[in-house]
């Protein structure tokens, strides 16, 4: 276990660090949200040690919000626990939100392992019970205590319960108006939680006032998540667009129910 451990660390860092020096990174979305930490690799491991914030905190997150998922159960089996690092730190030491705080799917690289460290320490506590005439019962009202606790807990998507949620009526509407106004060949400026309802297209990029010159469509949702963008930029990117359909240099596809689809001059 310390063994395995220990190579899924080296290694996820190791795809984190060839990543970071890929060339093409620093264009990525993603980039900018470490910038904080320098460009050179000596710059960033000076950020981490002058910074005990940077140390901390991803440990911190873990222990509130993904170790209470499995009763606390990785614990008792300690080694697992290195596991959940690199995870731990790649979202810890980004400047978006949602990662530090694992909301949304940035929860999901520690599932396995949070599951995996459970069952050694469940394995574990089943051991030092020993020869306990109620060993399978103890362990067995472990099991469903977790099961509780797991359900119970709510998620960081919005505060719902871990069980399956529909996928709403306005979710549905949203994706076939996305279809129906936006052509095949446009190229979109889209919003963070709408990136993934559009249908594909060719040229997608996500909403930020930089994006908006390369993109004939702009799309929005005013009840969804902004994403990297914050209410600042946000209103100053719906102005603009307000200024361009009043100058005559866009026209509004679609504005209902929050969502707005505007089509800009091509160019």
């Amino acid at each position: 276990g310390t063994l395995l451990s220990l190579f899924w660390l080296v290694l996820a860092l190791g795809v984190i660090r060839w990543t970071a020096g890929a060339a093409g990174a620093t264009l990525s979305e993603y980039g900018p949200r470490y910038a904080w930490m320098g460009e050179t690799m000596g710059d960033r491991v000076h950020t981490v040690v002058t910074t005990p914030r940077a140390i901390w905190l991803p440990l911190w997150n873990v222990v509130w919000i993904v170790l209470p998922a499995a009763l606390f159960l990785s614990v008792l089996s300690p080694v697992w626990l290195l596991l959940l690092l690199p995870a731990a730190y790649l979202m810890g030491w980004s400047q978006f939100e949602p990662m530090h705080r694992l909301y949304y799917y940035y929860s999901y690289p520690f599932i396995p392992f949070l599951y995996w460290g459970a069952a050694a320490g469940l394995a574990r506590l089943e051991g030092w019970l020993g020869r306990f005439r109620w060993r399978q019962a103890v362990v067995g009202g472990v099991l469903l205590l977790a099961a509780g606790v797991m359900l119970a807990l709510p998620t960081r998507m919005e505060g719902r319960y871990r069980v399956p949620v529909k996928f709403t009526e306005r979710q549905v509407w949203i994706r076939e108006m996305l279809r129906e106004a936006v052509p095949p060949e446009a190229s979109v400026v889209a919003q963070f939680d709408l990136l993934c309802q559009m249908p594909l297209r060719r040229d997608i990029y996500p909403l930020k006032a930089e994006n908006l010159s390369r993109a004939e469509y702009w799309v929005l949702d005013r009840q969804g998540f902004l994403g990297d963008v914050n209410g600042r930029e946000y209103g100053g990117i719906l102005q603009q667009g307000a200024d361009l359909v009043r100058e005559g240099r866009a026209r509004v596809v679609v504005d209902r129910d929050g969502l707005v689809i505007l089509q800009t001059e091509r160019r």
